[in-house]
């Protein structure tokens, strides 16, 4: 059986580009470009990975961001974070960040490190 992530992106051409990848690499890949769409997968599946490359504000209600959220989640997912390179570091859920790699995705760096992931 495939391993579940989850991938969050709102650009559609990262999304497709880096979901395909991965599900060629044998993930099972659920994907997101829209807050509805990552807070209804977060609640009915246990992710071990979630990637994201987004970190809406306000995620569930004021004060609340998408790392924020997935930090309380109850099975604690590793937390991959793409981002844009001349941005600063973003708030990330402490130690399950389990990496930040900044666009544009190098795809082979990115599949040795979650094969990586899994394998721990």
């Amino acid at each position: 059986m495939a391993q579940k992530l989850l991938l969050i992106e709102e650009n559609a051409q990262l999304l497709t580009l880096v979901g395909d990848y991965l599900s060629n690499l044998g993930y099972e890949v659920h994907r997101a470009s829209e807050s509805d769409e990552a807070e209804a997968l977060l609640k009915n599946y246990r992710y071990p990975i979630v990637i994201t490359g987004t970190d809406w504000e306000n995620f569930k209600g004021p004060g609340t961001n998408l790392s924020q959220y997935i930090k309380k989640l109850a099975h604690h997912p590793k937390v991959v974070v793409l981002q844009e390179s001349r941005s600063r570091m973003r708030t990330a859920p402490g130690d399950d960040l389990a990496m930040v790699i900044e666009k544009p995705v190098s795809l082979l760096r990115l599949g040795d490190l979650l094969h990586k992931l899994m394998s721990n």
